[in-house]
């Protein structure tokens, strides 16, 4: 529950100012959890965002436990899981991502989504960008892409490669699987 992600942010903070911000943090949580309860509540959104939180802290704690990163950031594409729900989900990220690193200490940064200015960030060619839209491309029943410019990501990055691992995540009735994808070269 949140309020033991709280309780290990709290032994972690080295000031009054940390603490305050997390007091914060926990009260929009708290809010945004209050609304399930309403009427019409979003649980899907909500089960999305808890879902991409989780995975997203997973991943870049796996590699902030292999390298000595001193700052990380996470500047995502504005829609409606990133900027739903008051932006909730950067700070259910960082109780993941926090606990998952027992309280190891790095910089955080981000930028927080709005629809009405563009990010400074949104010309920039991100690494990830190019690699999800290679895999939004490539369509696993028939091994193919329909555009040119991703062979070179799926050839010499993502295929045959024992360090790169693809899943994919599907809901069938009210139960999530997951599964690994294999590339492979024609």
């Amino acid at each position: 529950p949140i309020c033991d992600c709280y309780e290990e942010w709290k032994k972690t903070a080295c000031n009054k100012e940390i603490l305050k911000h997390y007091e914060k943090v926990v009260n929009t949580i708290n809010q945004q959890l209050a609304t399930l309860n309403g009427k019409n509540p979003d649980i899907k959104l909500f089960n999305d965002i808890l879902i991409t939180a989780f995975l997203g802290a997973y991943v870049s704690v796996k590699v902030l436990e292999k390298l000595p990163i001193e700052i990380f950031g996470w500047f995502s594409d504005r829609d409606k899981v990133i900027s739903g729900k008051d932006n909730i989900i950067v700070p259910i990220f960082r109780f993941y991502q926090h606990n998952m690193l027992g309280g190891k200490q790095f910089q955080f940064c981000t930028s927080t989504p709005d629809d009405k200015v563009k990010p400074f960030f949104d010309d920039f060619n991100r690494i990830a960008d190019v690699v999800t839209g290679a895999l939004a491309d490539y369509n696993i029943e028939e091994n193919y892409i329909t555009a040119d410019k991703f062979d070179t990501v799926l050839i010499n990055f993502l295929a045959d490669n024992k360090r790169v691992f693809i899943f994919r995540i599907h809901k069938i009735d009210e139960n999530y699987r997951v599964g690994q994808i294999e590339m492979h070269p024609k």
